[in-house]
């Protein structure tokens, strides 16, 4: 899949039974060479009944920038393991993992069904659950890179939690087991 528009991607991401339960606004990179007028950009979070969290934010404001989807799996003895993109076994018989959010999504979705069942609430944390869009990283300034990478992690922490307490209960509730560990991160940094 190429760029998709944000409207195609919203109601494809419905249609497969997502409800959105977060949307910010947040002031983009310019878009276009040599432009210099900025954009107003969105980060969004959807939730799926069975427990699958998607986020993603726009750039030129109207299509994907990127995103993940995030989740627990119980698996049989005989799953399918070609579902599985990034993340890891949690138990014997639970995946966590996430999967870019803009490539085979539907396909995704049907081959992590086909391994085993969705969890909600997760039992594990899948993984880095981060609830950022890109213009978090420009909150750090020009001079970013790589060796600051703890600094991102400790904001990305905070951003997330906080923007986990603006989302239903229920989503809250799904979710719990990665904002506490970024709750204790916090409390205690390395």
């Amino acid at each position: 899949m190429g760029i998709m528009s944000l409207n195609d991607y919203t109601e494809l991401v419905r249609e497969l039974g997502f409800v959105q339960v977060y949307e910010e606004s947040f002031v983009g990179r310019p878009v276009g060479i040599g432009s210099k007028n900025q954009v107003t950009e969105h980060f969004f979070v959807f939730f799926h009944r069975d427990g699958i969290l998607l986020s993603f934010d726009t750039y030129g404001s109207c299509n994907v920038n990127g995103g993940n989807l995030y989740y627990n799996v119980k698996v049989g003895d005989d799953s399918k393991h070609h579902a599985f993109e990034t993340g890891s076994y949690k138990s014997k018989h639970v995946w966590g993992g996430n999967h870019d959010c803009r490539w085979c999504l539907e396909p995704n979705m049907d081959g992590l069904r086909e391994a085993g069942q969705f969890l909600n609430p997760w039992k594990y944390d899948p993984g880095v659950v981060w609830l950022v869009h890109y213009g978090d990283k420009d909150e750090l300034g020009e001079d970013w890179d790589n060796s600051r990478h703890h600094e991102y992690s400790i904001m990305a922490a905070r951003k997330t939690i906080e923007r986990a307490a603006k989302m239903p209960q229920n989503v809250q509730d799904c979710i719990a087991v990665s904002i506490a560990k970024f709750e204790r991160e916090l409390k205690c940094p390395t």
